[in-house]
């Protein structure tokens, strides 16, 4: 009867200290999210910004070649014209 009675008192021991134990890694777990998220937030940061220096390269990019492509347009219209002006002339 006193055997039974010790292990029963270790077994609630036992079942006492594994609740601590989870609760402990719980508090871990959330302590070392914790000490993680100035690291994260930096690299998200990071991120943003290369990807903002990128957008403006594109945009850049992007411009040149409007630009580009409208005066090649634009070239090309103008000696379009110019042929249609002396096939009109051609024709008086």
């Amino acid at each position: 009867m006193l055997l039974q009675r010790h292990l029963v008192d270790h077994d609630a021991k036992q079942s006492l200290y594994l609740h601590k134990l989870n609760r402990t890694k719980k508090t871990m777990a959330f302590l070392r999210q914790l000490n993680q998220a100035p690291n994260i937030y930096y690299s998200f940061l990071f991120e943003c910004v290369r990807r903002k220096q990128y957008s403006n390269i594109f945009n850049q990019v992007r411009c040149l070649f409007f630009d580009i492509t409208k005066k090649i347009f634009f070239f090309s219209f103008r000696k379009q014209f110019i042929e249609n002006q002396r096939i009109f002339i051609k024709m008086k």
